[in-house]
């Protein structure tokens, strides 16, 4: 069983231009998440990792369920951070 799953498609973040784009497909990501058994998580720290950190959306919008469903702390890690524009 997955720690964390997404429930429905989402906007792709590189698809989004604008910091308003990127906050609003935030949102419907944030929404998409869900923690199937919050009790493997309560209280526990947890490590995210993403491919490629562009500005930090989809991180933030994992780790803000992950702590909603009762992570004591979130800690993120990319593999590479994309360019700025």
């Amino acid at each position: 069983m997955p720690l964390i799953e997404k429930t429905r498609a989402t906007p792709r973040m590189r698809d989004t231009a604008s910091l308003v784009e990127r906050k609003v497909a935030a949102q419907v990501l944030y929404a998409a998440l869900n923690v199937p058994d919050p009790a493997r998580v309560a209280g526990r720290r947890v490590m995210v990792y993403d491919d490629v950190f562009t500005a930090g959306s989809s991180l933030n919008a994992v780790a803000r369920r992950l702590k909603a469903s009762g992570a004591e702390k979130v800690y993120g890690l990319t593999l590479a951070r994309a360019q700025w524009r």
